[in-house]
């Protein structure tokens, strides 16, 4: 198959993968796309989704692949989320995704989708790689719904020390979810109780401010 640069340059950018859609506006016809996938240069990975012959499918690539396939709708979230952010002892085979609305796809084995109706404006962060995926405080609220206590704590340590959320912080993204009886809280909350944020935001919270100071949450977070 030839295939000028931008092609080359999506494949590379994508960690391997490239939907059907983006082949066809750099210009490939559909019988060309046929034939590569005859000759191997193009692998099947999802349906319309393309790994480029050669290469391997790394976990990143397997992530791209099924936001590529959900389509705009979708985010990484859950343990995959977790992986991504660099938290240790995050399964890596099965990806799993959150769909927004009530989209439907066919999706393997190897992924696992949840849908939901509706997600925080500020729950999803942008990588630089083009995943999207959960912020690290989504990221851990869905992890505690997945974990026991003593896993969970050592995946929030884990956050914490790579600078990725701070306990104060943590204790104030919690303020929106405390009564919704929302899944997970609760072990959220008992590792807040752990490092003392949580004991910090209920002082603040009797005395009358509704939030705690930037300069206090650092201080516990410290």
């Amino acid at each position: 198959m030839k295939v000028d640069h931008s092609v080359l340059a999506l494949f590379a950018a994508q960690h391997g993968v490239a939907s059907l859609a983006q082949l066809i506006e750099r210009q490939l016809s559909p019988r060309t796309i046929g034939r590569a996938r005859q000759r191997n240069e193009l692998i099947p990975v999802l349906p319309g989704v393309y790994l480029l012959g050669g290469d391997q499918l790394t976990f990143e690539g397997r992530a791209m692949a099924v936001q590529l396939h959900c389509g705009e709708a979708c985010f990484l979230s859950g343990t995959t989320a977790g992986a991504l952010f660099g938290l240790r002892s995050m399964p890596k085979r099965r990806i799993q995704v959150t769909i927004r609305g009530r989209v439907r796809v066919s999706l393997p084995s190897w992924v696992q989708a949840s849908v939901t109706s509706w997600i925080a404006p500020d729950c999803v962060e942008l990588r630089a790689d083009g995943l999207r995926c959960t912020d690290p405080y989504h990221t851990l609220l869905g992890l505690a719904r997945q974990f026991n206590d003593q896993r969970f704590q050592r995946a929030a340590e884990d956050a914490w020390h790579r600078h990725l959320i701070t306990p104060g912080q943590a204790a104030q993204f919690l303020e929106r979810y405390r009564g919704s009886g929302r899944a997970g809280v609760g072990r959220f909350e008992r590792w807040l109780d752990k490092t003392g944020a949580q004991e910090l935001l209920n002082i603040h919270r009797s005395s009358g401010p509704d939030r705690i100071a930037v300069g206090e949450s650092a201080r516990v977070g410290a």
